[in-house]
């Protein structure tokens, strides 16, 4: 068990859950760093430690450079037609300029609730 890298893995989830509270709270990053009587240079520093994390993760996949629950959109290179492929997990929906918009948005809510 690799303690150093357990406790990294803890303080970036930390971390990771105070940026998105400072966002959701409109606060400003001098203001929030105040209230939590943190330095401007620690939320900086973890700010680019999980900017980082995230990037190293996503260059690690090898299937879909699309994080889980992305959607990656992909044109099709051989094809003379306008086109997109939208893949979903393992859901893959192509769209022409000839699909049914009515019947794209109901395919699309039911792979959002999926």
């Amino acid at each position: 068990m690799d303690t150093r890298k357990i406790a990294t893995e803890y303080r970036l989830a930390k971390w990771a859950e105070m940026l998105k509270e400072r966002k959701s709270s409109g606060e400003t990053v001098p203001e929030f760093c105040k209230r939590l009587e943190v330095s401007k240079n620690t939320y900086f520093y973890w700010q680019r430690k999980l900017r980082e994390a995230v990037c190293t993760e996503l260059s690690m996949q090898t299937e879909s450079p699309a994080p889980q629950g992305w959607a990656l959109c992909v044109q099709s290179p051989q094809s003379e037609s306008k086109q997109i492929t939208v893949e979903i997990n393992s859901y893959r929906l192509t769209v022409t300029p000839d699909t049914d918009a009515e019947l794209l948005v109901k395919v699309c809510r039911t792979l959002k609730n999926v």
